[in-house]
């Protein structure tokens, strides 16, 4: 057996970290969610209106595959027409397109300029731990990723990702996993470990810029190396049919303290 291939990354002998993800969680005290089966199957997992409206949005800002260009608004979808929308939904994406759009983000600069400046759905590898990872946004310039998100509450998606009152960050979130696995690729490929932030807009069209501490993602990847080397242990040994959750030696992030007391940029909280 072997950990299935993924058409976006090519060689199925190099994991990403959707495939990781897919097996390997964490819930909000740290136990781990393991599930190898889903490493070697793509299973059925249902589609939902929201899942479609994030993935519509995020093809329009980083495969700039134009919404306005693809898609048409209709009262019922038939089924038949991937490019048919709801009202509702075709106006809920307009409206999150548009603060995206028109959102400040460094003096003079709007998002939508600053993005222009970036490097959109770059593929890089490690060819050590043979891993690859595709990044939103790279700004060379500014040594920076930005990882773009739709969340459906912004207070729900703050009080998942930081912990105790808004001074720790939660090293087991998956965004801040997923930061943690582009930054140590960025840093591979271009020798310097970048800058991170989240940018998430919500279902009710609220931005938030959430920059993430170095220190916080470089704990959270030691993490994922101790989940990677299991994962594909676990493959490898054929026992794949089973969930099960196992104690973490030592919780890491009981140890971690933030390096910037003021991560969050409530400048840009609409």
């Amino acid at each position: 057996m072997q950990i299935r291939s993924d058409d976006r990354y090519g060689d199925s002998s190099y994991l990403n970290f959707s495939t990781l993800a897919d097996c390997i969680s964490y819930d909000s005290y740290g136990w781990m969610r393991f599930n190898p089966y889903k490493a070697i199957t793509k299973g059925n997992k249902k589609r939902t209106d929201a899942m479609d409206i994030w993935t519509i949005v995020d093809e329009h800002f980083t495969e700039w595959i134009n919404f306005y260009d693809t898609y048409k608004a209709v009262a019922r979808r038939s089924g038949d027409d991937d490019t048919e929308l709801t009202n509702s939904m075709y106006n809920s994406i307009d409206s999150i397109i548009q603060v995206i759009n028109e959102m400040p983000y460094a003096e003079d600069i709007s998002f939508h300029q600053y993005m222009t400046r970036c490097l959109s759905q770059s593929t890089l590898s490690d060819d050590t731990l043979k891993l690859k990872g595709k990044l939103d946004f790279y700004n060379e310039e500014d040594n920076k990723i930005i990882d773009l998100k739709c969340t459906g509450s912004i207070d729900i998606f703050l009080k998942d990702l930081v912990k105790f009152n808004l001074s720790w960050l939660s090293i087991h979130h998956r965004y801040l996993r997923q930061l943690a696995w582009y930054s140590h690729l960025v840093e591979i490929n271009y020798g310097t470990y970048p800058r991170a932030e989240l940018l998430a807009v919500s279902h009710a069209w609220e931005p938030i810029r959430i920059d993430i501490p170095e220190a916080e993602r470089r704990q959270a990847f030691e993490v994922l190396k101790w989940d990677i080397e299991l994962l594909r242990a676990t493959i490898a040994s054929g026992n794949t049919i089973y969930t099960f959750r196992p104690a973490i030696k030592e919780t890491i992030d009981d140890t971690i303290e933030t390096t910037d007391d003021d991560f969050l940029d409530n400048d840009f909280t609409i």
